[in-house]
């Protein structure tokens, strides 16, 4: 479930970066960069030690057979852990519902519940000089104060099958950078801001080994697997005064 937040994270991250307007000398050749040289993730699971993230950007060797450490750079973190939202925020689904996936061929029923989860994300700019972190800091401000950067979406998939898109939502998109100090007379400019994602995060269920299914799958195949059994029809026949039913799943 997480890794699907992530993937929707690294693509609103690169949607912000495309967007990018170079305002000083120093843009210009970071927006020329491929984005995996200009925004990437932290090497832990937060960006709590700025330096030793520093430290290991600057002896990354982007490109075999040249060092391209540069600056600026910006810095991305998610948590790993997750609390659950408020429930005036979003509410989960606790019990079982059988749905279909819109996109099996099989037409198979699944069960379904939700989680709503709040993840923890911090986004780090380093930049040599104090008006180039500042500009990028601004945009960033302009694009999650958008009403249509506001919420994103990540896909899953289940038993093979598109699952859908599912929405994760930015909390507070007011921007600031808050500024981080680090030893040396050279040091450079380094804003960090703290965000909460508010992710709707689903959970599919199939038939286990064993247990009844509908025969349209293998319930140990993850890839393709057995739905839950379905009624196809309820024949009634009379016997005199009795009344008997027959149920076809």
């Amino acid at each position: 479930m997480m890794q699907a937040t992530q993937r929707a994270v690294g693509e609103f991250i690169g949607r912000f970066f495309a967007g990018l307007s170079p305002t000083t000398e120093d843009m210009h050749e970071f927006c020329a960069r491929p984005l995996a040289h200009a925004c990437v993730w932290a090497n832990g699971r937060m960006v709590d030690d700025v330096e030793s993230q520093l430290r290991a950007w600057m002896s990354n060797d982007n490109e075999p057979g040249a060092r391209t450490y540069k600056l600026p750079v910006v810095i991305v973190a998610l948590s790993n852990d997750y609390t659950q939202t408020a429930k005036e925020i979003n509410y989960q689904v606790n019990d079982m519902r059988f749905i279909r996936l819109p996109n099996d061929p099989k037409n198979r029923v699944f069960g379904l519940k939700t989680v709503a989860a709040d993840r923890r994300m911090q986004i780090c700019i380093i930049a040599q000089e104090r008006v180039t972190a500042d500009s990028i800091a601004a945009q960033l401000s302009q694009f999650v104060s958008s009403e249509r950067n506001r919420r994103f979406y990540a896909g899953y998939r289940f038993s093979g099958v598109d699952a859908g898109a599912w929405p994760v939502q930015i909390d507070a998109p007011d921007v600031y950078g808050k500024s981080v100090q680090v030893d040396g007379a050279k040091a450079p400019i380094i804003l960090t801001t703290d965000f909460d994602l508010h992710s709707t995060l689903p959970m599919f269920s199939a038939p286990a080994p064993g247990e009844p299914n509908d025969g349209l799958g293998d319930p140990s195949n993850p890839d393709d697997l057995a739905g839950y059994p379905v009624v196809i029809s309820v024949e009634g026949h009379e016997v005199h005064s009795d009344a008997r039913w027959e149920v076809h799943v």
